[in-house]
């Protein structure tokens, strides 16, 4: 879909209203995940993110993601590690380039960590000033 926008010449307006629609369509199932999550219910990529990372100590996974939607996030929550996306983790986040100076206690109590790195964007990335 990107190539075929990139592609199109077509107004900021008509750009702004397809990228507002598409995330309209995919934050829908995104939220149906995300409920299914927090109700305990295991998401499948769950049990990958915990084979890969317990019983090995200091565990550090890299995932490179082209999708909008947020399932790698809400695995790597159930699995307990610590999840670093490179954004502060609040609700009005910056990006950290490199987040090696967090506090080791903090990184201590959870089970490995887990970079997932979205190469386009998220669901939860928004511009400042839209």
């Amino acid at each position: 879909m990107e190539d075929a926008l990139l592609e199109a010449k077509v107004t900021e307006e008509v750009e702004k209203d397809i990228v507002i629609n598409v995330w309209k369509m995919i934050v829908k199932q995104d939220i149906e995940v995300y409920k299914q999550a927090i109700s305990g219910e295991s998401i499948d990529l769950k049990e990958l993110f915990d084979y890969l990372i317990y019983n090995r100590e200091g565990v550090e996974l890299n995932v490179v993601s082209t999708n909008y939607d947020k399932i790698a996030e809400y695995a790597v929550s159930q699995s307990e590690a610590y999840l670093n996306t490179g954004f502060a983790s609040n609700y009005l986040g910056q990006l950290k380039v490199n987040l090696d100076g967090c506090p080791t206690r903090l990184k201590e109590s959870y089970t490995g960590k887990v970079n997932i790195w979205k190469v386009h964007g998220s669901l939860d990335w928004f511009k400042k000033d839209n």
